[in-house]
């Protein structure tokens, strides 16, 4: 059987197989086996990014092809059980994005498009970012990011009480998508002003273009970009982002690789907790709208 070495690097088609396992697992500590003819397993914690394994420390399997091993994971995330008879692939983090939007607004009550426009934060959505703000304090964030527009810096200012070791960067990368004419406007005034915008909203479930805006694509082009350039400049470290519903969706889109059209499928709500891995120069949704830390917020 042929045994990879440290560093190694392995397509899936190559990947060397350990007894009737059907992949490898990424293991960060090493495990025994419990019979007399085990294989001396192939060094320990490999790095998975869809197509290629990066062998980085060597593990030992036990005697029913499982390897029990365990992910990085957030604080305060609960231990994973698996079935013992399950072969499992565990993923290595290089770099953990948590995402969240700002606090309610008073244009979001009113239902108007805010774009790159601004409102103040409504009373609630002050109360919503310091439960956020006490939510993440229980986890170890190394870098911290906003938008600078005015709604995410307010909600940034109330999280940071909670971070005081933490400076808080602006990006303008992490702004709302631009809405053009839209912005300002409710979406009754939308509705009467642009009817075929409308009634292209109401067929596709989106805008692709909004006239004076950014265009759907350029919206997603942007998210994927700001992420990625925040995430190369932190590898092995969690990084909090604070930003807006358009550009959490856009970007969430291009990590499932599912059409625009889709978007309006998914809830995303003020100061919802979202989380994304990096590695490799890939990117995995972790969690998606988490509003828990909000549970019985009036």
């Amino acid at each position: 059987m042929q045994i990879p070495t440290v560093g190694a690097v392995y397509d899936r088609p190559q990947l060397p197989r350990l007894h009737s396992s059907k992949s490898w697992a990424v293991i960060d500590r090493p495990y025994s086996c419990s019979h007399d003819d085990c294989p001396a397993g192939p060094p320990v914690g490999a790095v998975y990014d869809r197509a290629q394994f990066v062998v980085t420390e060597p593990y030992l399997v036990s005697n029913r092809n499982i390897v029990r091993g365990h992910r990085p994971r957030l604080q305060g995330e609960g231990n994973h059980i698996h079935s013992a008879n399950t072969p499992k692939m565990y993923i290595s983090i290089i770099m953990m994005l948590i995402a969240v939007r700002h606090g309610e607004t008073e244009w979001n009550v009113e239902h108007r498009e805010i774009g790159q426009l601004d409102s103040p934060l409504t009373d609630r959505g002050v109360r919503q970012a310091e439960a956020l703000g006490r939510r993440l304090s229980s986890l170890t964030i190394q870098h911290f990011y906003t938008s600078d527009l005015g709604r995410a810096v307010h909600t940034s200012e109330i999280i940071s009480k909670h971070l005081p070791s933490l400076n808080v960067q602006l990006d303008a990368g992490l702004r709302e998508r631009r809405m053009g004419e839209f912005e300002g406007m409710s979406w009754d005034e939308i509705r009467e002003r642009y009817p075929a915008k409308e009634a292209e909203y109401q067929r596709n479930g989106f805008f692709e273009f909004v006239p004076g805006g950014e265009s759907a694509q350029e919206r997603v082009d942007r998210s994927v970009r700001t992420f990625t350039s925040i995430a190369e400049k932190h590898p092995n470290e969690t990084v909090l982002a604070v930003t807006h519903a358009g550009i959490l969706t856009g970007f969430l889109l291009y990590v499932l690789g599912i059409p625009f059209s889709n978007g309006q499928r998914f809830i995303k709500q003020n100061a919802s907790f979202n989380a994304f891995e990096y590695a490799n120069s890939l990117w995995r949704l972790h969690t998606w709208n988490d509003t828990s830390h909000l549970s019985g917020l009036k």
